[in-house]
């Protein structure tokens, strides 16, 4: 009976033990964290003051791109700089999609809506404010490139009401693990289909896009994690 009881404790140790081991791993693996990163980031670069996006009719949609990092990442915020300059509120709706031959392509993935009040300085002010926007989770590939696409969904009360702060820097602010693409200039649209340059120049559009490491670990590192706890009990069995 002895032995019974202490080989039944034994085993309940191993369990315990195991699902420690399990989990500990699982989460290190993941890269499980509550705080997100900033993946992408150039609002601290200086303003060019000549590229700006303008959106002026609806739909009216900007868009500029960026290269991704080694890893896969999932976003779940974006921040703008923007400027709203007629005297009513705009809502602008940010989006992500896959680059199509130096152009967006096709969607893959939407952020809450932002309104952009009247500016506080009244019609033509320019005064540029930052603005936030959440997503439930955008996956992005490792090493690809994609397109920072900004809609506009309200009618304007002057020409060229919202602009979106754009940079002549290819710099990243520091931290950043995507990059800009080099030499492209920003489109723009009216349908989210035929795209053209929005203007002359390679100034790249300000923005900065937050998130966390891809949830799913590579099959490769699941079985090594399985492996490592099998062995942990052999060698506890065997003591």
């Amino acid at each position: 009976m002895h032995w019974l009881a202490s080989s039944k404790k034994h085993h309940a140790m191993n369990s315990s033990v195991l699902k420690t081991i399990f989990l500990g791993s699982w989460l290190a693996i993941c890269g499980a964290s509550s705080a997100a990163t900033t993946y992408f980031s150039n609002l601290g670069q200086a303003s060019d003051g000549i590229g700006w996006a303008q959106f002026g009719n609806i739909p009216d949609y900007n868009a500029s791109d960026f290269l991704t990092g080694a890893s896969a990442v999932t976003i779940t915020s974006a921040t703008f700089p923007l400027s709203n300059w007629d005297a009513v509120a705009h809502v602008l709706t940010p989006m992500i999609y896959t680059n199509s031959g130096g152009t967006p392509g096709t969607l893959v993935g939407s952020f809450s809506d932002i309104t952009i009040n009247a500016d506080p300085g009244g019609p033509g002010a320019g005064t540029y404010s930052n603005y936030s926007a959440t997503a439930a989770g955008i996956n992005l590939a490792a090493n690809t490139t994609y397109w920072m696409v900004l809609k506009n969904g309200t009618a304007p009360d002057l020409p060229f009401p919202v602009l979106w702060n754009t940079t002549a820097s290819n710099t990243m602010d520091g931290g950043s693990t995507f990059s800009e693409v080099a030499a492209t200039k920003l489109k723009y649209s009216t349908d989210a289909a035929s795209w053209a340059d929005a203007t002359a120049n390679t100034a790249n559009a300000m923005f900065s896009l937050s998130g966390n490491l891809a949830a799913a670990p590579e099959p490769s590192r699941v079985l090594l994690l399985f492996a490592g706890a099998a062995g942990f009990l052999l060698r506890r069995r065997r003591i």
